[in-house]
């Protein structure tokens, strides 16, 4: 599971860095939006729906692994804390990374809240499947 989890983690680096440069960007060039939601709006309102889906469901599905088997790692207590905490770390890192070292990437916020949804997401899917297991290891031994 350890490596499955590295291969998904180079995968997202992969992804969502590829076009990766050591230059800091002028403050100026605008690679930066903080308002909520913009993107996801513009993509709805100005693109094909293709487009938009790709967006949105895109950065979804990225973080759906992270929140899914992150907790099959760590066996320890607060384990909804420490998956959510450290999406949201990774997440963060990502987008400063793309912010300070991409020429043709732009740190979002919308990007950061959709990689959050869809970890929590994923570790909501850990969840059922651990509830779902647990039933059948249950009916399997009792009856």
């Amino acid at each position: 599971m350890l490596n499955l989890f590295f291969f998904y983690l180079l995968t997202l680096i992969y992804i969502t860095l590829k076009p990766f440069h050591f230059s800091p960007p002028n403050i100026t060039e605008g690679k930066m939006n903080l308002t909520p939601y913009v993107q996801i709006l513009y993509q709805y309102k100005y693109k094909p729906p293709f487009f938009w889906m790709l967006y949105t469901l895109g950065n979804i599905i990225l973080f759906i692994p992270f929140g899914f088997i992150l907790p099959m790692l760590y066996k320890k207590r607060f384990r909804t804390c420490v998956t959510i905490g450290l999406a949201v770390l990774c997440s963060l890192s990502i987008e400063l990374i793309q912010y300070f070292f991409t020429m043709d990437r732009a740190a979002d916020i919308d990007d950061f809240i959709l990689n959050v949804f869809g970890a929590i997401f994923g570790y909501f899917l850990y969840l059922m499947m651990r509830l779902f297991v647990r039933r059948i290891v249950y009916k399997s031994f009792f009856f």
